[in-house]
């Protein structure tokens, strides 16, 4: 074999052996990635009533809700863990819309709630917070 060929065999490889590392670097691009940047999810986290007064020994019924979104539409099925309410943690899994919400009892008290979505294979990490005030009735 002369030294053309030889040359030749070597561009040949090297050329082939390029190539194959562009296709296999395009196959393993992740499309989950390109998600994850091009959609930043945000929560929300709201309460009905937005605050009350109940006695010293009462509770009153609070519905927390919210929704999780990525852009206009709902992330479904994602699990949502809200805290603040007492020393445990609460999961609620959103709707087909995105929405969440979880019925509460609460007592006199100022409560720092918050919602938390860990993230998933296609969505970073999402918070929401928001303070909620239960007066106690005061007798005159």
């Amino acid at each position: 074999m002369n030294n053309f060929n030889k040359m030749t065999m070597i561009v040949a490889i090297a050329g082939f052996l390029t190539f194959s590392i562009i296709v296999m670097a395009s196959l393993s691009s992740n499309p989950v990635s390109a998600q994850m940047v091009d959609c930043q999810p945000t929560l929300s986290l709201a309460s009905f009533p937005r605050t009350g007064t109940v006695g010293s020994d009462g509770t009153l019924p609070v519905n927390l809700l919210g929704e999780l979104k990525c852009g206009d539409s709902g992330i479904s099925g994602a699990t949502v863990i809200i805290t603040g309410i007492d020393e445990n943690s609460n999961d609620v899994i959103t709707n087909e819309m995105g929405k969440y919400s979880l019925q509460v009892r609460l007592g006199p008290g100022e409560y720092a709630l918050q919602a938390y979505f860990a993230g998933d294979e296609t969505h970073i990490s999402a918070s929401a917070t928001k303070t909620l005030k239960v007066n106690e009735l005061t007798q005159g």
